[in-house]
């Protein structure tokens, strides 16, 4: 399966970029191919920039989640796999961001996978 990783960054200790990465290092022991934002700030500019517009990264992780990495051929966007799973980080719930990446996961049929499932009550809550 092909799972991104959503979970709380701005105002988090060093971005909780450890727990990114440990969950990172979890599902790719259980076989899966994994979308790791914290990653892809990293491989697009080397480091993670706490001053960009969050429209920048909202773009970037809707197109990422639906399969649209940006690429375009003859101004036709190129579609690569969407997500099949969105694994939630504890306190996902909030992030406004990972708000709307559930929802956004949960409208294209991805199934939620949760680190702490005590928060299932919260996937509740936001869907009504």
């Amino acid at each position: 399966m092909l799972v991104y990783i959503a979970g709380p960054i701005g105002g988090m200790h060093n971005y909780n970029q450890l727990a990114f990465h440990q969950a990172q290092r979890f599902l790719e022991r259980m076989g899966h191919r994994v979308i790791n934002p914290i990653q892809m700030d990293r491989d697009y500019d080397g480091e993670i920039n706490a001053h960009a517009n969050q429209l920048v990264y909202a773009r970037r992780d809707t197109g990422v989640i639906l399969g649209l990495r940006g690429e375009r051929f003859k101004g036709i966007p190129i579609y690569h796999d969407t997500i099949d799973a969105i694994y939630l980080l504890r306190g996902w719930s909030k992030s406004v961001g990972s708000r709307a990446e559930l929802a956004l996961a949960q409208w294209i049929g991805a199934k939620t996978m949760l680190e702490d499932p005590n928060e299932r009550r919260a996937i509740l809550e936001v869907n009504g």
